[in-house]
């Protein structure tokens, strides 16, 4: 979720993810990241969408999300991504300020993450939680 480039989402597939869904608002940023899994041979193997969280509907749970959002979008979408990830799955958070990331993670617990770590550079966090298996 929000894929930019898609440069995570083609690595994901050269380190061999069967399939990977990257999905960002902006058009300019889906056709970027579509260009780019062509660019890198992945195309078959990486979709990129545009949308927003509602771009996942009917789509089977995923094995990990990767959610590189502002603070106030991550928070409205908690629950969709607790529906959207399988269990004992990880879910990454990024994209928001140090701090923020009590109001994020205090979300992700009601949501029934389970917090596993964080990092911070430059005030900017990335967070991972666990879908319970």
């Amino acid at each position: 979720m929000g894929c930019g480039t898609g440069i995570l989402a083609v690595m994901a597939a050269q380190l061999g993810a069967a399939s990977v869904l990257a999905v960002d608002v902006e058009p300019w940023t889906a056709e970027n990241a579509a260009d780019n899994a062509r660019e890198n041979n992945v195309e078959s193997t990486v979709e990129a969408r545009l949308g927003d969280i509602t771009a996942l509907e009917g789509e089977e749970p995923f094995d990990i999300i990767l959610a590189n959002i502002n603070r106030n979008v991550l928070l409205d979408d908690m629950p969709a991504y607790a529906r959207y990830l399988r269990p004992g799955g990880p879910i990454l958070f990024s994209g928001f300020y140090e701090e923020d990331l009590a109001q994020i993670r205090a979300a992700a617990e009601q949501a029934g993450f389970r917090y596993e770590s964080h990092r911070v550079q430059n005030h900017w966090v990335s967070a991972i939680f666990r879908q319970p298996a």
